[in-house]
């Protein structure tokens, strides 16, 4: 194998790794789900329900139940508001910020890790902490933010340590050997890996963690040199074999295609081949966009070493069309690269080079070499703070054994405990008998002031609720008329769902001299919080137009950010919009636009043209670059589409999964000619099926223009 097939293994394995590094669960759970169900249905004690609950919540997340799981999640909020204890505070800001990760909300899970720490901190009450820590680095580390994620990962594992929590020692411990992996150091990742493994085959509880530690451990053998794909063959079959026995599709189809590029480097193709299609068939089934690009370039890459260049080919464009559309840049790198080979096998020398100078040119864009330097550095900042992995192996194999013991001696203690709280039973009952008439008396009495707090309650709820009425009117009047927009724009339609009574989505329009403009836009959050932000950009937006007379849009956007930092995100918090802010000229009849992270979709004969958009919002992002002026050339009978992204973000289906966008442009194309009246009511119809009976998860705006 040459070294640049080394490189690229390597990058893919890095995602592989990646994959599994960020799909541990926090928790562990042995019961099934239809006897937690029917124990919840019977229990009565507040505190059960809420246990029985949060593991009930960790199963659908497991599942990826993500709609199943935001009930579950609320029903723990209505629990954690009742019992008021600070442990079942904590654990709830704990189990928010899981759900907030899973669903890639990572500001607001940031946010509630950090509730839960703090009064987890100040109780001692670990779980939470050993917990909220794991989620911090994971999110972290996603963010490319090493420094913070490797600190976050040390104090969960001294966490772990101190109170001989197992799982907290496995997940943190694979954690950071995964960490090692990043930074090359394969000899530090291996021991960390192999720690695992021995903790987890010690105990049936863990086969989750076991598998992904067998896997992660497979990869080792397959970077470290000098190669050993005998090793790596043997532990992703194990890593099969318990993903099977689990039945988690997403761990089978991983296995799969590590199978397959084991048999590849072996150059036994047909069974590489066999294994690849193993994997693209789940991956097709569990719409898992990621998955299909590393089998993509893993089966071109076969295809290639058996000179099979022109079925590769078409491989290859396929999976690089999938990687440009959801905008995944070092996949989109590895694919032009390959493709580049495949042209030169073929002879075809000036595709060759071509190809290969985009796919240098991108990867490129993307390399930043201090990555591993500053994970480097941070490691061996505080290595010399921990006590020695093999202390902490033989401390981890005894921690089952004296669990054991534990258990053993709390059994005894139960014993004696019953019968002492038998003799200390009778003696209340026969003194509750007794002050029985008093409390009575007592009880009827705080019946009275129970009514009359009710009574006082719903009068508070009924003034809140009329004020958030009130604040819809005010909302509504601010938002674009529909005859003011067809009076400039006459063939429309609108479709506007807010999720809550006022809305984070607004579409706005106005007038200036010989233009007209059209905002849809997204603002951070929704309800309340969310109605607030787009009355504030609303006014910025009508500020920067018709007071300041600024005229392109996008200077109005650059105006608009300046004015939204100024006055809401002086902490650096994020608040703003994504949005398209379309200009017609009223006497030309020329289209421009500003695109704020939403592109409008264009469609012309039946084809989707995704326009052109900036990849930051209007408010405090990433980057700060000035807004781009955009052009649109379209010709009579086109139609353009601009929405924000609840359509395509709602949980529905058979399967409980997103729409997702490419469903709703197909929509919007395969309608395209109908009625706009009739487009709107299909987008209401189609909307309300796939939602079903799960909740709306947030506002939904869609309007269409035809040229």
């Amino acid at each position: 194998m040459d070294e640049k097939e080394i490189r690229n293994r390597k990058r893919r394995i890095t995602t592989v790794v990646i994959t599994v590094f960020l799909l541990i669960p926090f928790f562990t759970f042995s019961n099934k789900e239809d006897s937690l169900l029917s124990a919840l249905k019977n229990a009565s004690i507040d505190t059960v329900k809420f246990d029985l609950t949060a593991k009930i919540y960790t199963i659908q997340i497991k599942k990826g139940n993500f709609s199943k799981a935001k009930f579950y999640i609320d029903t723990l909020n209505i629990l954690a508001e009742k019992i008021k204890t600070k442990k079942i505070t904590a654990t709830f800001f704990q189990l928010k910020a899981n759900y907030f990760y899973k669903i890639n909300h990572f500001d607001s899970s940031i946010y509630y890790n950090y509730k839960s720490i703090e009064i987890a901190a100040k109780i001692k009450y670990y779980l939470p902490l050993i917990r909220c820590h794991v989620n911090l680095g994971n999110i972290y580390n996603q963010n490319s933010d090493y420094q913070k994620a490797i600190s976050s990962f040390q104090k969960a594992e001294q966490y772990s340590i101190l109170t001989k929590d197992t799982f907290g020692i496995i997940s943190t411990t694979l954690n950071i050997g995964s960490l090692y992996y990043f930074i090359n150091d394969y000899k530090q990742a291996k021991i960390n890996f192999l720690t695992t493994i021995r903790i987890c085959e010690k105990s049936p509880k863990y086969k989750n963690e076991l598998a992904n530690a067998y896997n992660n451990y497979a990869t080792i053998f397959l970077n470290q040199m000098p190669i050993n794909l005998d090793s790596a063959m043997h532990y992703y079959n194990l890593y099969l074999q318990l993903s099977t026995e689990l039945e988690l599709e997403n761990n089978i189809a991983l296995a799969y295609y590590n199978i397959a590029e084991v048999y590849r480097s072996k150059q036994e193709t047909a069974k590489a081949r066999e294994n690849y299609l193993l994997a693209e068939k789940i991956y097709r089934e569990e719409e898992d966009t990621v998955g299909l690009m590393k089998v993509f370039l893993g089966f071109a890459d076969n295809y290639i070493l058996e000179n099979k260049n022109a079925e590769a080919l078409d491989m290859l464009k396929e999976g690089l069309q999938y990687s440009i559309q959801y905008e995944m840049t070092a996949h989109t790198s590895d694919f032009l690269k390959s493709i580049s080979t495949a042209y030169y096998n073929l002879g075809n020398y000036k595709e060759a080079i071509d190809y290969y100078k985009k796919g240098s040119l991108l990867s490129d864009s993307i390399y930043n070499a201090d990555n591993s330097k500053i994970l480097y550095d941070m490691q061996t900042k505080y290595e010399t703070a921990e006590k020695e992995k093999q202390n902490k192996l033989l401390e981890a194999e005894n921690i089952i054994s004296t669990k054991t013991i534990k258990q053993q001696q709390l059994i005894t203690y139960f014993i004696i405990g019953g019968l002492l709280l038998t003799l200390l039973l009778a003696f209340f009952i026969f003194r509750g008998l007794k002050i029985q008439r008093k409390a009575n008396a007592i009880i009827s009495k705080q019946k009275e002031e129970v009514t009359q707090q009710k009574l006082i309650v719903e009068e508070h709820q009924k003034e809140i609720l009329d004020s958030i009425h009130y604040a819809k009117r005010i909302q509504n009047t601010l938002l674009a008329h529909k005859e003011f927009v067809d009076q400039y724009i006459p063939n429309n339609f609108i479709y506007f769902n807010p999720k809550d009574i006022v809305s984070g989505d607004f579409y706005w329009a106005t007038k200036k001299e010989n233009y007209f403009y059209l905002a849809i836009c997204d603002s951070t959050g929704h309800g309340v919080p969310g109605a607030f932000m787009s009355l504030l950009s609303i006014g910025f937006l009508s500020e920067a137009i018709n007071e300041k007379h600024i005229i392109e849009p996008n200077k109005v956007f650059d105006y608009v950010r300046m004015r939204l930092i100024d006055s809401v995100s002086k902490d650096g918090q994020k608040d703003g919009f994504d949005g398209i802010l379309l200009q017609l000229n009223l006497v030309t009849k020329e289209i421009k636009y500003a695109a704020a992270n939403n592109a409008p979709i264009q469609i012309s004969n039946g084809n989707i043209i995704e326009l052109e958009k900036d990849k930051m919002p209007v408010g405090h992002g990433e980057r700060k670059e000035d807004f781009k002026l955009f052009n649109i050339t379209a010709n009579k009978g086109d139609t353009l589409y601009l929405y924000t992204d609840g359509y395509a973000d709602q949980f529905g289906g058979s399967k409980g999964k997103k729409y997702k966008y490419k469903q709703l442009n197909e929509l919007l194309a395969n309608n395209s000619n109908k009625a706009l009246t009739e487009q709107a009511e299909l987008l209401s119809e189609t909307f309300n099926s796939w939602k079903g009976n799960l909740e709306q998860v947030d506002d939904v705006c869609v309007v269409g223009i035809r040229i």
